[in-house]
């Protein structure tokens, strides 16, 4: 099939924010003004189908990557996880997390965006190894 316009891969959208330090973390995209702008989620059910790829500051051009099943890749985690758990967004809410994965094993109830299943044991502050899975809210 072919379309016109359209773009495959890596994309650069400008920051919505800061996002200085921000690579590999989870982002999504928001509308600022009628300009599609790449910005960290602020809540746990947020759709976060990209991974920042270069990082910059707010209003500047930063570049991100989709999340697609047929590849995995590493996020930063919060707390521990193992092999074969569903990881879900981090608690934005919570300074130094907003972009990071947890896992949904023992976590309180609530509906969170569920993103990938680790591939791998990982420690807090690792960037745990998941394979994408189609974003749905999952409810504890």
């Amino acid at each position: 099939m072919q379309q016109s316009n359209v773009q495959r891969g890596l994309i650069q959208r400008n920051a919505f924010q800061d996002l200085t330090g921000f690579r590999s973390f989870l982002a999504k995209l928001v509308n600022n003004g009628g300009d599609p702008q790449i910005a960290l989620p602020t809540a746990i059910t947020d759709m976060c189908p990209y991974i920042v790829t270069d990082d910059n500051v707010a209003g500047k051009p930063a570049g991100v990557e989709p999340l697609h099943s047929e590849k995995n890749a590493r996020i930063p985690l919060v707390g521990n996880c193992t092999t074969g758990d569903p990881l879900v967004l981090a608690d934005p809410t919570v300074a130094g997390q907003a972009g990071m994965l947890q896992s949904l094993t023992g976590l309180a109830a609530g509906t969170y965006r569920l993103i990938g299943i680790a591939e791998e044991n990982g420690v807090n502050g690792q960037y745990v190894l998941l394979r994408p899975v189609a974003q749905t809210l999952v409810t504890v």
